[in-house]
């Protein structure tokens, strides 16, 4: 297993890995969202093993724009989202998660961005539990999901 993530092209993962299947799922625009990436040569840093298969998958994205909660708006400011995290069930208990995240708070403070934020479901208890212990709190709901800076 690598063990640590590299900036790869989206035009180099293959979306019919079924890494990707439980993305589909949860995003019925994932594949189209995927897709135009791949067009447009974005990259995300993604982790693989030896054999080349994806074990973990990240996308950072600049962003300034106002978001949208359940019960308010945050203004506009810029910021770091991190888009897309998932990883593969193979790899808990590696600390890969931990490796993914301190590449994104990395990335946050080498930049001049005021604040850095994900997304997430609430059935992702692990996920959440790690972005907790790395001091992600939940401000909100956007989407059915929870929002966390």
């Amino acid at each position: 297993m690598s063990d640590k993530f590299s900036l790869s092209l989206f035009s180099s993962c293959n979306l019919n890995d079924p890494f990707f299947d439980s993305l589909k799922s949860d995003y019925s625009e994932f594949s189209q969202w995927f897709t135009g990436k791949a067009i447009s040569g974005d990259s995300a840093y993604v982790c693989r093993d030896n054999s080349n298969l994806i074990h973990a998958f990240m996308y950072l994205k600049d962003e300034v724009e106002d978001i949208q909660l359940a019960n308010g708006i945050l203004p506009r400011v810029p910021r770091i989202k991190i888009g897309t995290l998932k990883l593969s069930e193979s790899i808990h208990g590696q600390r890969i998660g931990e490796g993914a995240l301190g590449t994104a708070l990395w990335r946050w403070q080498e930049s001049n961005f005021n604040q850095i934020y994900v997304t997430v479901f609430p059935k992702h208890i692990s996920l959440i539990e790690l972005l907790t212990k790395f001091g992600f709190n939940n401000v909100g709901k956007i989407s059915g999901e929870n929002l966390s800076f």
